[in-house]
């Protein structure tokens, strides 16, 4: 599964994101997603009590998966912008919590985890706020921040660097003769690169959403991608923890799936992906 979701996701870059090619490999992978999701949330996968060294070479490397339905949904154009990014915000921040928890990193996330309910006298409020503090900001803060933006793409480099070096070794060695550490070593290098694809993507995210909100308050309506038949609302798929985020819509998040096998093959045989034969 993992390499099919790659396979989906390399594709996807020498497209436009509108091109039907590069959409039907965004919604491909995305699917591919979801399911491997389902997966671990029934296999119980991780647990609210571990910790990083409890979890094994084969538990760590499907950390990443948020962060790639987070990258797979901001490609989407088949649905309304604004909820494509509430969306893709949730994975984001999802992925960085979880790695939190697991003390891969210390970062500290700004707002609420879902946006969404807010009125909009209190998005405008909190963007009229982040307004007057900005024009506030100091040139020693700001050349805090370019020195911190400078620091950050060298390490990205530093990273990109290494885990191109572990992929040459891996491709020069059998499975058999690689040491698990550096296997483990390639896996957490792989999850720091998406942790800083992540903070930018939300970065990004805050700053587009800005806009449509400001283009909402003037009237004016965000350019629209032509779309022949309403697809169904965008719904976010979240790694459980234990077995009462399951039941319950856990972590502050909405729409996480509950399940079972019957409904899932249910669902597939309605969409036509899954044919029953009887016997």
């Amino acid at each position: 599964m993992g390499e099919s979701i790659v396979y989906h996701f390399d594709r996807i870059s020498p497209y436009s994101h509108s091109d039907i090619c590069s959409q039907r490999n965004v919604e491909d992978g995305i699917s591919l997603l979801e399911d491997c999701t389902r997966i671990i949330n029934d296999l119980q996968l991780y647990s609210i009590n571990e910790t990083l060294d409890d979890l094994s070479n084969a538990s760590l490397k499907y950390l990443i998966i948020p962060a790639l339905l987070g990258s797979f949904t901001l490609k989407l154009t088949s649905h309304k912008r604004t909820d494509i990014l509430q969306t893709a915000r949730v994975y984001f921040k999802d992925y960085l919590k979880r790695l939190k928890s697991y003390e891969i990193t210390d970062l500290e996330l700004e707002g609420s985890d879902d946006s969404s309910h807010e009125d909009d006298d209190e998005v405008r409020k909190k963007r009229d706020d982040i307004t007057s503090k900005a024009s506030k900001i100091s040139l020693e803060e700001a050349a805090k921040n370019r020195n911190e933006k400078i620091r950050r793409y060298k390490q990205q480099k530093e990273i990109d660097e290494k885990l191109e070096n572990f992929e040459k070794l891996i491709e020069s060695k059998s499975s058999s003769d690689i040491d698990d550490e550096i296997i483990r070593e390639f896996y957490l290098s792989l999850i720091q690169k998406w942790i800083y694809i992540a903070v930018d993507e939300l970065n990004a995210i805050d700053s587009e959403s800005k806009i449509l909100a400001q283009m909402k308050d003037f009237g004016s309506k965000p350019p629209q991608n032509p779309v022949k038949s309403r697809k169904t609302p965008l719904k976010t798929f979240i790694i459980a923890r234990n077995e009462t985020q399951k039941r319950v819509f856990g972590l502050g998040y909405p729409g996480v799936p509950t399940m079972t096998v019957d409904e899932f093959i249910n669902k597939k045989v309605e969409e036509g992906s899954l044919s029953v034969t009887s016997a």
